[in-house]
């Protein structure tokens, strides 16, 4: 099974559609591109604009909520962490997807 593209993922400035792995720190052209949640505002075969743009807002925080479900996991199966700690990077990782302030 292959990995995916390590985060983070982000919106890309250009689009409120398109997903990019934040490489903002070490290179210039700001990322690679992940994906496209493209929307047709008169099609029943897209989702509309407003539905894309939270289609890529889940998308983006993909890689937090995977590492947090990842770690709730974990401490169900051991008993140990920092259960605080993963409450607080759960919250921060819903309100990535929902475009919601943390």
């Amino acid at each position: 099974m292959s990995k995916h593209t390590p985060g983070p993922w982000c919106i890309s400035k250009e689009s409120p559609t398109i997903i990019k792995r934040d490489l903002s720190l070490i290179r210039s052209d700001h990322g690679v591109l992940i994906g496209s949640a493209c929307g047709h505002p008169n099609s029943g075969f897209y989702p509309s604009e407003s539905e894309s743009v939270a289609n890529a807002r889940l998308i983006a925080a993909a890689p937090e909520l995977y590492e947090v479900a990842r770690q709730i996991s974990e401490y169900q199966l051991e008993g140990e962490g920092d259960l605080k700690g993963i409450a607080q990077r759960a919250r921060a990782a819903i309100a990535k997807a929902t475009g919601e302030p943390t």
